[in-house]
């Protein structure tokens, strides 16, 4: 699919803090996030997409907890949520396809583009603010394109 949305209970994991993990249990708080992919890149067996999160609740680690739950896919840069790449070293290979051109490991690839909400000393006037993502996974979809 190009777009979804994603519902999951979350809780702390105990285990693993300061993580967060999906919990049906009683602990588990409801979470929302609608997304769409933005941009795929595939090179070589790495593939990556740029993806749209838009947060309906604001649950702590929300975003990085829903884009891996079963371990399988991650925001790049994400070594607190990405499990290790077999065989690697510990702290290596982790946080994203190191084969997929401009992907720097070095940071989380998680930016917020837009930021709107009623300012709280301004009569609620509404603010507005919106960034382009500044880290090199921006400029690779843009080369692909």
């Amino acid at each position: 699919a190009s777009r979804g949305e994603v519902r999951l209970p979350l809780a702390p994991d105990e285990l693993r803090r300061p993580r967060q993990c999906v919990d049906f249990g009683r602990a588990g708080k409801p979470s929302c996030t609608r997304w769409e992919v933005m941009a795929e890149l595939r090179h070589g067996g790495a593939q990556a997409a740029r993806l749209r999160l838009d947060p309906e609740t604001g649950r702590r680690h929300q975003l990085r907890s829903i884009a891996s739950p079963d371990g399988l896919s991650n925001i790049g840069g994400d070594l607190l949520y990405t499990p290790p790449t077999p065989g690697a070293a510990p702290g290596e290979e982790r946080g994203g396809p190191p084969a997929a051109p401009g992907l720097s490991p070095s940071r989380l690839h998680l930016h917020a583009s837009e930021l709107g909400f009623a300012h709280p000393t301004r009569d609620g006037e509404r603010c507005f603010y919106r960034s382009e993502p500044p880290f090199a996974l921006q400029q690779v979809f843009d080369k692909e394109r």
